[in-house]
């Protein structure tokens, strides 16, 4: 073969190399262009007129005509971008608008690559150009629909939360008033009547604050403490509290705490508490025979860290495998006829998890249909040395004495049936208190009198709660500090540092538990 042979074959498959490639950018819808850095001349392929909306290489002649055919806005980027490419520095990779005559918006991929002579001057850029407006679209619509969804989210926080302070202030007026109605003289039946409804009235606090510590949960909202508590004492108070329960079933609960736990920790023993107390109600709930055995073993010691393990094992109905998968999703109970047969939300397990989680462990289960269920869980835990005095050590027993030191108590309330609880149950301890409708009247009730506690509604007509408060600490000033106690239906995250933020001492939620305002008051005598 002669030379002139061999280079004509050569132009052939050169030829067919490059219509290869053609029909490829064609197919990929992929803009070639080259941009000549002495003459400024851009040439580009004809997917490069589509992507540009314009109709011929006119129009895209010099890489100046280029630049007119961007977004204004994106258009200093663009050119910064590739005055750095020009003088050598880096290639022009870059995202960017541009405008077709029609005003319709468009994003570009562009990179591209330096050509250099062989004493390593720049003599050309060639790149590509990717349409890439249906991702930047479904990108936009994606972060719209997340912005949305924040907004809903925020809405249904604050939806349940006001629901919270709904259905709390009636639910402290039923509850309220069963306790009070067991202080009178009743017959036997009607003893059982009250037991009745305070159990039902309890059941429905429980399915409330179940949603709400889900949502809060589930909005990444919820908020671990860290303060010191008595471990022993903190897994007594949830049995002490369940065993009469358990007690009418016949069931034996055992407690087992290894000696090598310390006793002294800090964390969230309120937090601790509830799972213990959802996973022993559990075990009660689904045992008609036998015991359940509480374990509480040490697993590791490290940095002044704890990792303490929990075994809560019964002799009930056990969980099927096929069943066991459903049992921490939100919602959903193990079986549908549980429902019906035992209540509740199906709630229980998954807040109990969540819970664990944020304190450094998890929870496992194992069960065999008919045979009983074992739930393990650890939890990490700060060892305390210097132990402060905790509030479940403050504790007082059920039965309260009549204490003689009695202090000036305000009580601050809008609503009538709050107001009258509040001062019968004060009446039952030989307390006295003066009350207050509103912030207003909180105030010039302070500029009258001092007061050692004072009880204080958060949620009020004419001045709220928080104000008040703020007033009476600046009333106050150094020369007097009066206990105030905030008195919230709301159960929000947030809450309770709102109360504090506002210069209130100490804070419980409605429905009101007697046996914490009792202590509260003589905690502050």
């Amino acid at each position: 073969m002669d030379r002139t042979a061999e280079i004509f074959k050569m132009e052939l498959e050169l030829a067919k190399v490059s219509n290869r490639l053609k029909l490829a950018t064609h197919a990929a819808n992929i803009g070639i262009w080259e941009v000549d850095i002495e003459s400024g001349l851009l040439e580009c392929n004809e997917v490069m007129f589509k992507l540009y909306g314009v109709e011929n290489n006119e129009t895209l002649k010099y890489y100046k005509s280029w630049m007119e055919l961007i977004h204004p806005v994106d258009r200093k980027k663009f050119l910064d971008n590739f005055m750095l490419a020009f003088e050598g520095k880096k290639p022009l990779k870059l995202e960017f608008r541009t405008i077709w005559k029609d005003g319709t918006i468009h994003f570009i991929k562009s990179e591209s690559v330096i050509v250099r002579n062989s004493e390593g001057k720049v003599m050309k850029l060639i790149g590509t150009n990717l349409d890439i407006t249906n991702e930047m679209q479904y990108e936009l619509e994606l972060l719209k629909a997340k912005e949305q969804a924040e907004i809903a989210n925020g809405l249904k926080s604050q939806f349940l939360a006001n629901m919270s302070h709904e259905i709390r202030t009636p639910m402290n007026g039923i509850i309220g008033f069963l306790d009070l109605l067991q202080f009178t003289k009743l017959t036997y039946e009607q003893v059982e009547y009250v037991k009745e409804a305070k159990i039902a009235s309890t059941m429905l606090l429980h399915l409330i604050n179940d949603i709400l510590d889900f949502s809060k949960i589930e909005a990444g909202k919820i908020i671990m403490e860290d303060d010191a508590f008595n471990l022993r004492k903190t897994v007594d108070d949830v049995v002490s509290m369940l065993y009469p329960r358990a007690k009418e079933k016949n069931i034996d609960i055992f407690v087992n705490i290894n000696e090598n736990v310390p006793d002294s920790l800090s964390g969230d023993a309120i937090r601790l508490k509830q799972v213990l107390n959802n996973l022993i109600v559990n075990a009660i709930k689904f045992t008609h025979k036998g015991k359940i055995d509480i374990i509480v073993s040490l697993n590791k010691i490290k940095n002044g860290l704890v990792s303490v393990g929990f075994i809560i094992k019964d002799t009930g109905i056990g969980i099927s495998e096929e069943n066991q998968k459903k049992l921490f999703m939100p919602f959903v109970q193990a079986d549908t006829s549980t429902t019906k047969s035992f209540g509740g939300t199906g709630l229980g397990l998954i807040i109990s998890k969540k819970i664990v989680n944020l304190m450094g462990g998890d929870i496992e289960l194992e069960s065999e249909f008919l045979k009983g269920s074992t739930f393990k869980f650890s939890v990490i835990l700060k060892i305390t040395g210097n132990l402060k005095k905790s509030k479940d050590e403050n504790e007082m027993e059920e039965d309260y004495g009549i204490i003689d030191n009695k202090p000036n108590i305000l009580l601050v309330e809008d609503n009538e049936t709050n107001r009258m609880i509040l001062i019968k149950m004060l009446k039952h301890k030989n307390y006295c208190c003066d009350v207050a409708s509103d912030g207003m009247e909180a105030i010039q009730a302070v500029q009258k009198k001092d007061y050692d506690i004072i009880f204080m509604d958060c949620q009020m007509p004419k001045l709220n709660g928080y104000e008040a408060t703020k007033k009476i600490r600046e009333l106050q000033g150094n020369n007097k500090h009066s206990t105030i106690i905030a008195m919230t239906a709301a159960a929000m995250a947030g809450d309770k540092e709102r109360c504090i933020e506002a210069g209130m001492d100490e804070y419980i939620s409605k429905p009101i538990n007697f046996n914490e305002v009792y202590r509260l008051i003589e905690e502050n005598i």
